[in-house]
């Protein structure tokens, strides 16, 4: 809503007053979180050795910026930044930062981890910012990659996660499942994006993303010789008459160094009749990358990511308040009683106000609250949470009052609910009365 102060602004200046006390300075906990609520939205990748962290990141990177290879190749934890934060602090000494201009860069940092089933040690960097890790939430949202996009493996550590990081609201929205090597896949992305939620019971959102594709949509030297491979198989349409297309067959009529662009960008050649199809009419190198791109469903990943980053407000204040409060309970803490209070009492700020219609907002959204409404409902809901505003208040106060009142209604969705009708019945007070209803 506008006008309403920024929560992590309130979050950052309850930090720099707890520096100031002689007993906390240099605090590396509280320094961290002030400098978790100045930067854009942290998103850490977590996955297994091999899942295709690194050739994602590479693909939102638009560059070759994280060592690809079927073993082990992250060490450490490492952050990619925009430009403008040079001197970015880090959750850790032991991080890396590392500077590059991305089509996201300064909406969200993304950090790159080691992968979980690493037996070199090198996993335990990662488990160090997951539940239970002394750097949990120093990320305040997260992209899960699975492994061609089967989630009954990680349902557990998915759980694990979504119930760190939910706050004292039941936020939802901030950790996001891919399907990866989607192309290795025989399901169609639609099913995989609808089976992970249904399999994790959890509310997450999935996207199912062909990485390779991706890589060659953004990074020139390897869409480039896919282009061109595609150029020399119109001029030999004979080539794709066989009814089981394996990449041997290809070896008699292309170039070594066409075939190999072909299976370093498609990896399976299942995708290269449609892909022939779909960049028919294309006119040029660059309208073939950009169905290349849509192939791969990575805008449908970065849209995601932006509407999460939309709400970096709220999702870093939550994470950060979740730190703050470990923090306080800490066993050699003297006053953490006090903190716990103090932050306590943060909740009836009107930042947190605030604070609390977004999360109201993406539970409906994103979440089940109202959903069995229409979704003009919903949408105008959303917008009452958001902006103050909604086209037709008091239907909408009598439409959310008769949800609110059924018997079998979940305590948030009745709290949202009521959260709804209270806005919607301000919204409707006559201008003289609404200094009073609020």
């Amino acid at each position: 809503m506008s006008g309403v102060p920024d929560a992590r602004g309130v979050v950052a200046g309850f930090c720099a007053d707890l520096l100031r006390d002689p007993r906390h300075r240099d605090d590396p906990v509280l320094r961290d979180v002030l400098a978790q609520c100045g930067q854009p939205l942290r998103v850490l990748l977590v996955g297994d050795v091999s899942a295709g962290k690194s050739t994602l990141l590479n693909a939102l990177l638009a560059g070759h910026h994280a060592q690809t290879d079927h073993r082990e190749t992250t060490s450490a934890v490492t952050w990619f930044h925009g430009p403008g934060l040079q001197a970015a602090p880090l959750p850790d000494p032991s991080h890396r930062g590392i500077a590059a201009d991305f089509p996201l860069a300064g909406r969200l940092m993304i950090a790159d981890a080691p992968g979980l089933n690493t037996h070199s040690g090198n996993a335990r960097h990662t488990r160090r910012m997951l539940p239970g890790g002394d750097l949990a939430g120093a990320a305040a949202a997260y992209v899960f990659l699975l492994l061609r996009g089967r989630a009954d493996g990680e349902a557990e550590a998915l759980a694990d996660l979504t119930a760190m990081t939910a706050g004292p609201y039941d936020l939802t929205g901030n950790v996001v499942a891919v399907a990866g090597k989607a192309d290795e896949v025989a399901s169609d992305f639609a099913e995989i994006e609808e089976r992970i939620p249904r399999e994790t019971r959890l509310p997450i959102r999935a996207v199912a993303v062909h990485q390779k594709m991706a890589v060659a949509a953004r990074v020139a030297d390897v869409g480039t010789p896919l282009v061109s491979a595609l150029e020399a198989i119109r001029a030999k349409p004979e080539i794709l008459t066989r009814t089981v297309l394996h990449w041997h067959h290809l070896t008699h009529h292309l170039s070594q160094g066409h075939v190999q662009a072909l299976v370093t960008a498609l990896g399976s050649p299942s995708w290269l009749p449609g892909l022939l199809s779909r960049t028919a009419r294309s006119a040029t190198a660059a309208d073939v990358l950009r169905v290349v791109e849509d192939m791969s469903r990575l805008p449908v990943l970065e849209s995601v990511l932006a509407d999460i980053a939309e709400d970096g407000d709220l999702f870093t204040a939550t994470a950060a308040v979740l730190r703050l409060r470990r923090w306080a309970a800490r066993p050699a803490s003297h006053d953490g009683a006090a903190v716990q209070e103090r932050l306590r009492a943060l909740h009836g700020t009107a930042a947190f106000d605030g604070w609390r219609r977004r999360a109201a907002a993406r539970l409906v959204r994103h979440g089940e609250v109202g959903a069995d409404l229409p979704r003009d409902d919903r949408d105008a809901a959303c917008e009452l949470l958001r902006s103050g505003r909604c086209p037709d208040p008091p239907a909408l106060a009598t439409r959310w009052s008769a949800y609110a009142v059924h018997p079998l209604r979940s305590t948030r969705s009745r709290d949202v609910a009521e959260l709804i009708v209270g806005l919607a019945r301000r919204a409707d007070a006559p201008p003289r009365l609404k200094g009073t209803a609020r």
